[in-house]
């Protein structure tokens, strides 16, 4: 017969009373509290005992400030076994016939709001508001809106950026339930008194619970893998630049300009099944000697519903206007005339592609170019 056994312990805090009932339907079929756990505390290692007195009471934990509380339980019959995520459990000594620790119902309840809800759940509330107020700032200030499309379709294209995406929401969900489950508990308790202790639906609940704290911790370590594996974000420099001959990018002997050599040439190359994504730009010198930059964006995508919402993205806010060069969907826009520099949009199929640098995209030297850019 098998003597020890980790089984799941997922009950919330303001459940107490329900983990207190499934710890005595376990005592009943033999198995005793062996003071282990694992992974946060939802796993406890169960063990075989011969005791058919054992009985347990679980309480809403206070900490040290508790030792003397304990001491005068244990004179009592009682003896604290440990603390799993803010409940303290208590087992009956052997041949001891102790009464239950909790006899009122009025100041069990106000012991559970003083010692768990307001410090607990201020807390939590302090923490959500300040990561909320941290996203807003980082998202809508650092960021001007004009480029969070561009910045959504660099998560697409990045496995990373899509763990990062799969977490926002389960982080989200796990936040909401923090901040209501808790005070709706709570508050329909001093109205009603703590309910009833459901084992069965505690179970549930925190089930649901453990899966999402989960969830949220294994994407939160898989990102931090994911940022310290090489090669995963794809860049390259300047003295990568010959082996992009063959890559969807536009150079500057491709235009007829010649490569300026400076050694700044910044690029990257991301990948999933939902977008590919290739960024390169490069100095080229000009007819006049002088520099400009030659950048190619080009995106890939599973659909042509994205794709076309990634030539939108890709059309910021510079003044574009349709042209007609035989492609499904096409924009010009020459934001600085002086300089003789143009930008292109373009959008075939799944591909988006923007083209910027002093070169008139729109010529017909340069369609042999964009179509084999464009081909799928």
């Amino acid at each position: 017969m098998k003597k020890e056994n980790w089984v799941l312990f997922p009950f919330l805090p303001m459940d107490y009373k329900a983990a207190e009932v499934w710890l005595n339907q376990k005592a009943a079929q033999g198995w005793q509290y062996a003071n282990e756990t694992t992974l946060w505390g939802y796993l406890i290692c169960l063990r075989r005992t011969e005791r058919t007195d054992l009985r347990y009471c679980v309480d809403i934990s206070g900490g040290t400030a508790d030792q003397d509380y304990r001491d005068f339980l244990e004179q009592a019959g009682w003896v604290w076994e440990g603390t799993v995520r803010c409940m303290d459990l208590f087992s009956s000594l052997p041949d001891a016939a102790p009464v239950p620790i909790q006899t009122d119902a009025d100041l069990e309840r106000q012991r559970f709001g003083r010692r768990y809800f307001w410090r607990t759940w201020l807390t939590n509330l302090a923490v959500s508001l300040a990561a909320v107020a941290l996203l807003v700032w980082l998202f809508g200030y650092q960021m001007p809106p004009t480029d969070l499309p561009l910045f959504f379709l660099s998560l697409l294209s990045s496995w990373w950026g899509l763990f990062r995406l799969a977490l926002l929401p389960i982080l989200l969900v796990s936040i909401l339930w923090e901040l209501t489950a808790l005070p709706l508990y709570y508050f329909r308790s001093r109205r009603e008194g703590l309910p009833d202790a459901d084992p069965k639906g505690a179970w549930r609940r925190g089930v649901a619970e453990f899966t999402v704290s989960m969830l949220v911790k294994l994407l939160l370590i898989l990102n931090v893998v994911l940022s310290f594996l090489p090669g995963l974000d794809g860049s390259y420099d300047y003295q990568e630049r010959e082996t992009l001959r063959n890559e969807p990018v536009v150079m500057a002997e491709d235009v007829g300009l010649t490569y300026s050599g400076s050694g700044v040439d910044l690029g990257s190359h991301t990948g999933t099944i939902l977008v590919e994504r290739w960024e390169y730009r490069e100095l080229a010198e000009r007819i006049n000697a002088q520099s400009g930059w030659l950048r190619t964006d080009l995106y890939r995508c599973c659909s042509k519903g994205l794709a076309s919402w990634a030539a939108q993205a890709l059309m910021e806010d510079d003044p574009f206007t349709p042209v007609a060069l035989g492609f499904e969907e096409s924009w010009i826009c020459q934001p600085d005339e002086t300089l003789g520099s143009y930008v292109l949009v373009l959008r075939e199929g799944k591909t988006a592609l923007r083209l910027s640098g002093p070169v008139d995209w729109t010529a017909e030297e340069y369609r042999g170019i964009l179509e084999e850019l464009l081909n799928e």
